[in-house]
């Protein structure tokens, strides 16, 4: 599961524009979400996507894939959304953006959660959970495993796993 700043990141340090230095150089445009635009770059072995509302990035994610089966799966790394734009489902979108490119998409941390502090991230995953096949993703074996919430949340060894969400 993605990262979701607190506000206090980007009141001390404006986290968007440190990463936008780096991926705003030779971006591609690949799509327009409401009144956004969506830019693809790719540095090194990490992806990302942008969304600019005019000028202003006001948001991003970054991912990276596993092999699984000989087959390229990205798992999300990081996502930083503009606290003044969280709430319009920029981030939902990003998700099934590469859902609907890649068939396949696995959380980039661990899953172990505290359920009383539900972010919007957690409400994210539960989502697409419902909406798609999940399956756990166990990154030490690198095997695919049986889903339960159990597993995925609660389980000691929920560590090791990811949620593997098949479209």
């Amino acid at each position: 599961m993605p990262t979701i700043c607190s506000s206090k990141i980007f009141e001390n340090h404006n986290i968007i524009y440190l990463y936008s230095e780096n991926i705003i150089k030779g971006c591609e445009f690949i799509s327009k979400y409401l009144n956004f635009k969506v830019f693809y770059n790719k540095i090194l072995d990490e992806s990302y996507l942008f969304v600019k509302d005019d000028n202003k990035i006001v948001g991003i994610l970054s991912y990276f894939f596993y092999q699984i089966n000989n087959e390229n799966v990205p798992a999300i790394d990081i996502v930083i959304i503009d606290e003044e734009y969280r709430r319009k489902g920029i981030c939902k979108f990003l998700y099934k953006l590469l859902l609907n490119k890649h068939g396949k998409l696995i959380s980039g941390i661990c899953l172990n959660k505290n359920h009383r502090k539900i972010d919007g991230s957690y409400g994210l995953w539960i989502k697409l959970i419902k909406e798609h096949k999940p399956f756990l993703f166990n990154i030490y074996s690198n095997k695919v495993e049986s889903f339960s919430l159990y597993k995925a949340f609660s389980s000691k060894h929920s560590i090791k796993r990811r949620i593997l969400i098949w479209k």
